[in-house]
């Protein structure tokens, strides 16, 4: 379930000479962009500055320069906020529909072709029918939608639109898309999946691909480009034309964890009869709640992907903050308040489970020495509307309920030099269902873990889980799934 122990932070402190080469480089780029976009109206402070004698030109650029490497490097931001391209974030979200559209009518099996041949009729039929719940599959309902609402997102962040607005294009891309884009009715579970879920996505997209584009260190090569087009690319299209859009704010400490190793996972709710599957698991790290102020969403987030152990992608979760204020600070203790956004596909014997969700939580921090601290982390969490399997739904391609919930997760952890040596977390969450079986559900993880260093960046763990499902229901018997799990695995700590 929704974890709210983040991975282990890992600082990677960066030199003040490397923030000046990317002030510099971005005091060039607000200068000359505005000259390179086709029809792209300024408003007097982008702009090239003519009538004005070279001399003057270049000393007001040297106090520029000299005013944003005077800012702490997670604060340094863009000389100005970019110009918001509402249009042009209208025209691209709309292109992104066209685009699915032309796909599913060119290689869908023709029997399916159908369901995309739409007219004005098929959407007002649609407009007059209003919402349903869908019969989809679990992947593509709760993985393929969030992914295609990231798009519609950037669509937004790529045309100058903040984190809130860039929300409003993926609201408006499922619309559209429910609407117009097909002749199945239009699909409330969808607009959950694709709004919220493609805003996180989105934003992390966003802010990965941010990092390739403009790395801290040199420029960015054919490899980052890739890698920045394959997160983002609808930015990577339209900021050939418009003015980038880059975060407010790139945090000191980045981290990631790449982790190599076979789960055993039990059979009858034991690890009696327990099978080996190879496991890969890349965790990511962007910020740190305790170290930095809270500015803007998603300045702090985590993530984490798990592919393996029996199955394609095993999990995929997300967690950024919206806010968060200090309680506390001291020379030992640090205390903070957060709401949190978060997104989650998982996938085990016990029970899959996908959805958006809201947190509220309260971090802690308590210093044990000059390289080692504990954490400790506990909170609510507010679900809108999530889908977890149950035994007695046959809805065509459905075997998992839908319906909206609520509960709580406490972990901890131990840290040594950026490696949690030890950690434990618990989740609990309840969904009550609106369709599907017409039942309940309680959800609960656990999860222990211990990690030992080998060399500078090579590491190796273990760790056990349990995950266990209780459905209750009202003309059906009861169930109750417990599926525990080991892991040995090596870690290599990426910088």
């Amino acid at each position: 379930m929704m974890d709210l122990c983040p991975p282990p932070e890992h600082p990677r402190q960066q030199s003040r000479s490397a923030w000046k080469t990317l002030v510099t480089c971005t005091l060039a780029l607000a200068l000359i962009a505005p000259g390179l976009a086709a029809a792209q109206e300024t408003d007097g402070t982008n702009g090239p500055a003519s009538g004005l004698l070279v001399d003057k030109t270049i000393e007001r650029a040297v106090q520029r320069a000299l005013a944003a490497t005077s800012v702490e490097p997670a604060q340094s931001s863009r000389p100005s906020p970019p110009d918001k391209r509402w249009g042009h974030a209208v025209l691209a979200t709309t292109m992104v529909n066209v685009a699915f559209s032309l796909g599913n009518l060119a290689f869908r099996p023709a029997e399916e072709r159908y369901e995309f041949k739409v007219t004005p009729a098929t959407w007002w039929d649609n407009l007059k029918y209003g919402f349903v719940f869908d019969d989809n599959t679990f992947q593509v309902n709760q993985f393929g939608h969030p992914y295609q609402g990231n798009l519609y997102f950037n669509a937004g962040r790529a045309n100058g639109l903040n984190y809130w607005e860039s929300g409003l294009m993926s609201a408006l891309g499922r619309v559209m898309w429910e609407c117009c884009g097909e002749t199945a009715r239009m699909s409330i579970n969808d607009f959950f999946a694709t709004s919220l879920g493609g805003m996180v996505v989105g934003e992390v997209f966003h802010r990965l691909a941010a990092l390739a584009r403009n790395p801290k260190e040199g420029e960015a090569g054919t490899g980052a480009k890739i890698t920045a087009m394959a997160f983002d690319p609808i930015g990577a299209v339209a900021n050939r034309k418009a003015n980038d859009n880059p975060p407010a704010s790139v945090p000191d400490e980045l981290g990631s964890n790449l982790r190599l190793g076979s789960v055993w996972r039990g059979a009858g709710g034991t690890l009696s009869e327990a099978k080996a599957y190879p496991e890969l698991e890349f965790d990511f790290q962007y910020g740190n709640t305790f170290n930095q102020e809270s500015r803007e969403p998603f300045d702090v987030f985590w993530s984490r992907l798990r592919l393996g152990g029996g199955g394609g992608i095993s999990e995929f979760m997300i967690q950024g903050r919206l806010a968060g204020w200090h309680l506390r600070d001291s020379t030992s203790t640090a205390i903070r308040i957060e709401v949190d956004q978060g997104f989650e596909y998982i996938s085990n014997p016990a029970y899959v489970f996908g959805g958006q969700a809201v947190f509220v939580s309260l971090p802690l921090r308590r210093k044990l020495s000059d390289t080692a601290s504990f954490t400790l982390s506990s909170g609510g969490i507010i679900l809108p509307l999530g889908a977890i399997s149950a035994e007695y739904v046959n809805i065509n391609q459905r075997n998992y309920d839908y319906g909206p919930g609520g509960g709580g997760t406490v972990s901890s952890q131990v840290i040594r030099r950026g490696l949690a040596v030890l950690s434990a977390a618990y989740t609990v969450l309840a969904i009550n269902t609106v369709n599907g079986s017409g039942g309940a559900h309680v959800a609960q993880a656990f999860a222990a873990e211990g990690n030992v260093p080998l060399f500078k960046k090579l590491g190796a763990g273990a760790s056990y889980r349990l995950f266990q499902r209780n459905s209750f229901y009202v003309s059906e018997p009861d169930t109750f799934t417990r599926y525990p799990e080991t892991r040995v695995y090596l870690i290599w700590r990426l910088k």
